[in-house]
């Protein structure tokens, strides 16, 4: 009886130890399930972040090449000369977007301003500004994109665009510019003119000059976007 009993006990033994390495070896199971799973949900974060970050660049360089694509400025400039005087007397001083090509946005206005430094005579180098794009989207929450511009004393711009600190999904956008500078038109004029002294009516020969001066940037498919960025 005494050993039946021995044997019963030992048997409760070896099944608590059965169980105890059971619950060891799922507790091991779920340990590493439960970090394979967090590891994986990290990568997918990162995953998602580098997503978002991409698609900000991409999309912000392909709504910067949208709007500078065939963009025009016109500069007009017009005088007269009294030949019997000399004196010369503006008429018009110019220097305005074509709205029937390209509408009026905050980036065109940046490029005019950069574009009508250079027309003027004022910029001997290439000439820079900045800007941000804040994206407006309820699809996915995208990221502002920085964009810096540098236009050269011929027009042609370069727009290297990326998030705040973070250079690794940086891209370059290169615009060449057309300037076509028309010649000329010349008028002469005969016009009374009050003598101030006499108060006797003259005839002076007026010359008037028009110069007209077009920028044209290239087409949409003449803007490179090129990857700039380390990743």
């Amino acid at each position: 009886m005494n050993s039946l009993q021995q044997k019963l006990q030992g048997r409760r033994g070896a099944s608590i130890l059965l169980a105890l390495m059971f619950f060891l070896i799922c507790a091991a199971i779920g340990a590493i399930v439960l970090t394979a799973a967090f590891s994986n949900a990290g990568r997918m974060s990162h995953m998602r972040d580098d997503q978002t970050a991409h698609l900000s660049v991409s999309s912000a360089a392909k709504l910067v090449r949208a709007e500078l694509a065939d963009m025009q400025f016109v500069g007009e400039y017009a005088e007269v000369t009294d030949e019997y005087t000399g004196v010369v007397d503006t008429i018009t001083d110019t220097f305005a977007l074509d709205t029937t090509v390209s509408a009026a946005t905050s980036l065109t206005d940046l490029v005019k301003e950069m574009a009508k430094d250079i027309y003027d005579g004022t910029a001997s180098a290439p000439i820079t500004g900045t800007f941000t794009i804040t994206p407006n989207s309820t699809v996915m929450e995208l990221k502002p994109v920085e964009v810096a511009l540098t236009m050269s004393t011929t027009y042609s711009l370069t727009a290297e665009l990326s998030i705040a600190n973070d250079l690794r999904y940086a891209m370059t956008l290169t615009v060449p510019a057309n300037t076509n500078k028309q010649q000329p038109v010349n008028e002469w004029k005969d016009v009374p003119v009050l003598d101030p002294m006499t108060l006797i009516e003259e005839i002076h020969i007026m010359h008037y000059v028009t110069k007209t001066t077009t920028i044209t940037f290239g087409a949409a498919d003449k803007i490179t976007i090129s990857k700039t960025g380390g990743s």
